[in-house]
Parts: structure tokens; sequence; C-alpha cells
């Protein structure tokens, strides 16, 4: 096959972008503000045994083999020079308990890309934790 230069090259070029454009049109509507990837691209946060418990889907920005992909609601950014500096995602939330505020708390984080503070030693989870559990046995 022969490279195509010039005036040729551009109309190839022209054609593929306009087929493009009118497939796209055609798949996801004549609004382009609307064209997201998340669109077809969502992590699903359902519950592990009762499907009225789970909560909606949340758009993710990226695919396959990409930080931010389906499926990696959890991931963490770690500074090993101060532990407690790390950063991290998760959700749906840090409660697997339906009607906790805590159940479904992380789920717009994700959806958002924000990471929260995620601290390691005792004094810093001590410092910001906003309620304990003591579990003992009977």
């Amino acid at each position: 096959m022969e490279a195509t230069s010039g005036p040729a090259r551009q109309a190839l070029v022209e054609q593929g972008l306009s087929q493009a454009l009118a497939r796209l049109t055609k798949d996801w509507g004549s609004d382009w503000s609307q064209w997201r990837y998340g669109r077809i691209n969502e992590s699903r946060l359902q519950h592990m045994f009762i499907d009225q418990f789970s909560l909606k889907p949340v758009e993710r920005p990226g695919g396959f083999n990409s930080v931010n992909a389906t499926g990696a609601n959890f991931r963490r950014i770690i500074d090993f020079s101060d532990v407690d500096k790390t950063m991290a995602t998760n959700a749906p939330g840090e409660s697997g308990q339906p009607g906790s505020p805590y159940y479904g708390n992380s789920r717009e984080k994700l959806a958002d890309g924000v990471y929260f503070n995620l601290p390691f030693t005792r004094p810093a989870v001590e410092k910001q934790a906003a309620h304990k559990l003591t579990l003992s046995p009977q």
C-alpha cells in the first residue's frame, strides 16, 4: 500500500473523524457535554448478600490497566517518610452495615477521585478517630 500524502491524506483524516463523530452522536446523543467515559465505565457497589442494600454505581474515568480503573475501589498513596500522611480511597464506606452513617460515606469521594487521610500510628489514629468500637468475648 502506497503512503498517502498531502490533500489525499487530509481527506482521509477528515473522513475518519466525521465517521467517528457520527458514530458517537448516534451512540451518545448530540450533546457533547454528556459524552463521558464513565457512563460506560462504572464501579458497581453491590452488597455481598442483599441486593437492596447495594449503592448506586459510580462513574469512573479510568479504564482497564489505569490507576482509576473500574473495580479498583481501594487505593493507597503511602508516604514512607511519614506513614501518617498516607492517603486512600475506598468505597462504599468504612462500615459494612446498611443504615450506618459510614456505610456509603465514601461513595461520592470515590466518584470524584477524592482521597482521605489514612493514618497508621496509634497516636495519629486516636487523634482522627470519630468513634471507638470495643469487641470483647462473652
